[in-house]
C-alpha cells in the first residue's frame, strides 16, 4: 500500500493596509483650523506631516495653519498588512488686508434718553443717522443726510446699503473704530443715542474667523454690519 501525503501552503489572509484621509477647513483665510478625517483601512499606527514642520500621531488630528500657503500633508498608516501613504495639498489663503462694509442694520436702539427719561424728540420718534469714527474722533463716514425720520419701534430694523462697487472700506485692519448713532435735531445739537465699538483683529482669530456679519452690541443698541474680507 502506498500512502501519499499532500501538503498545502496556507495563504496569508492579512488584508493590506490602505492610507486614506479627507480634510475639512481648507481654502479659507489664515489662521485656519483644518480637520483631518482618517479613512485608512486595516491600520493602527499613524504618522502625519502637515507641510509646515509640524507632525502628529493622532488618528484624527486638527492643525492650525497660521500663514497662507500651499502645504503638502502626508499620512503614513501602518498595520498588520504593512504600510501605505496618502498625500493631499492643503490650500490656505493669506490673511486678509481689506474689509468692506456693504450693509449696516440697526436691530434695536433705546427710545428714551437715559439722562432725562424722556424720548429723544418731544412729539415724535428720533430722526436716526449714523457715523463711523476713528480713535481720534475723526468722522470717516456718515452724516445727517443718511437720517431715517420719525423712527418708532415698528420701524426697526433700520437698513443702510452701499452700492455694489462703492462699498465702504475699513481704512486699517489694525485700528479701532466706533459706530455712533444719533438723533438729528434741526435747532439744537444732535443727540447721541449710543455707540458700538469695532476692532477688526477681534474678528480675525480662530474663534471669530472672518464672519460675514459683525454683531456689535452695547447696552440697548444692537447693530449688524455685513462685510466682505479680501486679500
Amino acid at each position: 500500500m502506498v500512502v501519499i501525503f499532500f501538503s498545502c501552503n496556507k495563504k496569508d489572509s492579512t488584508p493590506s493596509t490602505v492610507a486614506r484621509f479627507q480634510i475639512e477647513g481648507d481654502h479659507t483665510f489664515a489662521p485656519a483650523v483644518v480637520k483631518f478625517i482618517n479613512k485608512s483601512e486595516h491600520a493602527d499606527k499613524f504618522h502625519w506631516t502637515f507641510g509646515d514642520g509640524s507632525v502628529s500621531t493622532e488618528e484624527n488630528p486638527m492643525h492650525i495653519y497660521n500663514n497662507g500657503g500651499i502645504y503638502t500633508v502626508t499620512l503614513e498608516a501602518e498595520g498588520p498588512g504593512g504600510s501605505d501613504t496618502d498625500m493631499y495639498e492643503v490650500i490656505i489663503k493669506n490673511i486678509p488686508t481689506h474689509c468692506f462694509f456693504y450693509k449696516l442694520i440697526i436691530n434695536d436702539l433705546p427710545f428714551t434718553d437715559p439722562n432725562t427719561g424722556s424720548g429723544w424728540d418731544v412729539t415724535n420718534g428720533p430722526d436716526v443717522f449714523f457715523q463711523i469714527i476713528d480713535v481720534n474722533n475723526n468722522v470717516l463716514y456718515g452724516d445727517q443726510s443718511l437720517r431715517i425720520e420719525n423712527v418708532i419701534p415698528d420701524s426697526l430694523p433700520l437698513i443702510w446699503e452701499w452700492n455694489v462697487g462703492n462699498y465702504w472700506e475699513v481704512p486699517s485692519l489694525n485700528a479701532g473704530y466706533k459706530i455712533e448713532v444719533y438723533d438729528y435735531d434741526l435747532l439744537n445739537s444732535n443727540d447721541l443715542i449710543g455707540q458700538v465699538d469695532f476692532f477688526p483683529p477681534d474678528f480675525m482669530t480662530i474663534t471669530q474667523h472672518y464672519p460675514d456679519t459683525l454683531h456689535l452690541i452695547n447696552n440697548d443698541l444692537s447693530i449688524d454690519v455685513l462685510v466682505e474680507w479680501e486679500q
